[in-house]
């Protein structure tokens, strides 16, 4: 069976980087399944770090091989959507320009002192308006699609999962303090917090 070519080309991955100099991270492929699991030698009539995968029966041999197939698709997830993040703006046409502020003295967390402000504009939606309409068509595609990508990034895990939707407050990090005050474009900003600005959600309890 051949090693996935896209890892070979991202950082020169190879099986014994992955599974051990013996494919001893395997083992539990050969005991369930009864079969032997083999690097192949490198030799011009096969693709570089092919794995044979043999047994005593064709059966055991074909689950052995959907279960290695198994592994290396959670391996490929994980080094390529594992830690993959989408960040949306929700109101963004009710505004073009984000303000970078200072906190309030009733911020969460003194940690995270520096905040992102849409700037209400005259040609824009009023403020708050997102609130009652629906997910744009290509929002939705685009949650549903990173909700799918992370679900495969860890589908070959056992145990339980949760999904949660938090609110609280937005904060950014990687953030230089000398820019508070400025303004960028929705364009620029979305650029930033989906590249080198980190995002963080500040929570908090009221009480009344």
């Amino acid at each position: 069976m051949a090693w996935p070519q896209e890892l070979l080309d991202a950082d020169s991955v190879t099986p014994r980087d992955v599974f051990g100099n013996k494919l001893e991270s395997l083992d539990s492929i050969r005991t369930d399944c009864k079969v032997f699991i083999t690097l192949l030698p490198n030799r011009p009539d096969l693709p570089p770090w092919s794995v044979e995968i043999s047994g005593f029966h064709m059966n055991d041999v074909q689950t052995g091989e959907q279960y290695y197939r198994n592994v290396l698709q959670k391996v490929i997830t994980q080094k390529f959507l594992g830690h993959e993040k989408v960040n949306m703006i929700l109101d963004e046409n009710e505004g073009i320009e984000v303000l970078i502020e200072q906190a309030e003295d009733w911020w969460p967390r003194k940690a995270f002192m520096i905040k992102p402000r849409l700037l209400p504009t005259p040609m824009s939606d009023e403020s708050g308006t997102f609130r009652s309409q629906g997910l744009h068509f290509t929002q939705l595609a685009t949650a549903q699609h990173h909700i799918q990508r992370s679900l495969e990034a860890i589908r070959f895990e056992g145990g339980t999962y949760d999904f949660a939707i938090r609110y609280g407050c937005l904060a950014l990090s990687n953030f230089p303090v000398n820019k508070i005050g400025e303004k960028y474009s929705v364009t620029s900003f979305t650029k930033g917090i989906n590249t080198t600005i980190g995002c963080h959600i500040m929570k908090w309890f009221v009480v009344f």
